[in-house]
C-alpha cells in the first residue's frame, strides 16, 4: 500500500510560510517596504541586471499592458528606467536606476544578515544538514511541471 503523505504535506505547507515570515519579515525601515507587492516583484526581477519588458512579463506571468503600467509607476518613483533596443525598436528594456540598485542592494544585505544570524545559531553539522536539504528541495521542486506534476525527464536536463 502506498504511503500517504497528506499529513506531512500539510505540515510542510504550513511550516514554510512561518519560516519565511520570521526570517524575512518586512520591517518599515527596510528599503522598498512601501512598494505595493506587484511593483516590488518587478523591481526584484530587475536586480541585478536589465531585462527586456517581454521577458519580465513572461517571468511574472502578467500582461504587457499591466507591466507597462507598473513600470510607469516605478519610473515616476525614480526606481526604474526604460529604453529601446539600439537595433530593434520593437524591443524595450527596463533597468533599475542607481537609486533602485542601491535600495535593492541594501535590502538584500539586510536579509542576508538576518539569515547569517540564524545560521550562526546552528552547529556546523546542522548548517550542513539544512543546506543539503534545501538544495535537495530546490532540485526536486524544479522537477515539478507547471501544474505541480513531477517531471520525469528533469534528471536528464539537469547539469551534473
Amino acid at each position: 500500500m502506498p504511503e500517504d503523505f497528506s499529513d506531512l504535506a500539510g505540515e510542510f505547507e504550513a511550516t514554510l510560510p512561518i519560516i519565511m515570515r520570521q526570517l524575512y519579515h518586512v520591517d518599515e525601515n527596510e528599503p522598498l517596504s512601501d512598494l505595493p507587492l506587484m511593483q516590488f516583484r518587478v523591481v526584484k526581477s530587475l536586480f541585478p541586471e536589465a531585462k527586456s519588458v517581454a521577458i519580465i512579463a513572461k517571468e511574472l506571468r502578467m500582461s504587457a499592458s499591466r507591466l507597462a503600467h507598473l513600470l510607469a509607476r516605478l519610473e515616476d518613483a525614480g526606481l526604474v528606467s526604460r529604453r529601446d533596443d539600439e537595433n530593434d525598436r520593437r524591443i524595450r528594456y527596463a533597468a533599475l536606476t542607481p537609486e533602485g540598485m542601491e535600495k535593492m542592494g541594501r535590502r538584500r544585505s539586510q536579509r542576508r544578515e538576518r539569515a547569517r544570524r540564524l545560521l550562526e545559531q546552528l552547529s556546523p553539522e546542522e548548517r550542513g544538514q539544512v543546506m543539503s536539504t534545501l538544495k535537495l528541495l530546490v532540485e526536486r521542486t524544479g522537477s515539478l511541471g507547471e501544474a505541480g506534476v513531477l517531471d520525469p525527464d528533469l534528471e536528464q536536463r539537469m547539469p551534473m
